[in-house]
């Protein structure tokens, strides 16, 4: 892997809500994993995972996580997806057990 390695506490998020789904043919969010962690890509070596999904999915990623959206090749259906980012203000320094 190439790149600048990142910190490894997440503090933001994107949480991603399709309300109707998402099948193969509508155009789905393509992500990269492990992509969160590196400044620079080369994308010969990334891999693509396609998110299908039912309605009412919710889907919750790294906010530096390499993600695009893919052709829709359906003629008629369009993708519904709606993006909320989370910010983690603090992260806890003690053990709670």
């Amino acid at each position: 892997m190439r790149g600048k390695p990142r910190g490894h506490r997440p503090r933001l998020g994107l949480v991603m809500y399709y309300p109707g789904g998402c099948g193969d043919d509508m155009g789905p969010t393509a992500i990269q994993p492990g992509s969160q962690y590196l400044v620079d890509k080369d994308e010969a070596e990334w891999p693509e995972l396609r998110l299908t999904c039912g309605a009412g999915t919710v889907v919750i990623t790294h906010y530096d996580l390499y993600h695009r959206a893919t052709e829709n090749t359906s003629a008629d259906r369009p993708r519904y997806m709606i993006k909320f980012m989370v910010w983690v203000r603090f992260i806890a320094t003690f053990r709670h057990f």
